[in-house]
């Protein structure tokens, strides 16, 4: 979720895979229900659609290395906000 931001709920989420060109691939995902996310933040129930599942089909992504990310657009605001990480996938 992005602190600060009411609407944490209305997120649409995508996890990024950037390969070594910079070049990301965008997997949509599948909400999960996280009722102990809000609880976790004090944020009484704000937060329960924050949690997210992906599978991607790796067939369908050339062979390599792919850095981490999470792709967030509000689906009211319209603003996104991306987050990548320390942590890479080989395919």
């Amino acid at each position: 979720y992005v602190d600060g931001i009411k609407l944490n709920n209305c997120n649409k989420k995508r996890v990024l895979l950037i390969n070594e060109e910079n070049r990301a691939l965008a997997a949509e995902t599948r909400t999960v229900i996280r009722l102990d996310i809000s609880a976790a933040y004090g944020k009484k129930g704000s937060l329960n659609l924050s949690g997210f599942g992906s599978s991607i089909d790796t067939t369908l992504i050339r062979p390599g290395r792919y850095r981490i990310g999470i792709l967030l657009e509000n689906t009211v605001t319209l603003k996104k906000y991306a987050a990548v990480f320390d942590r890479y996938i080989r395919v």
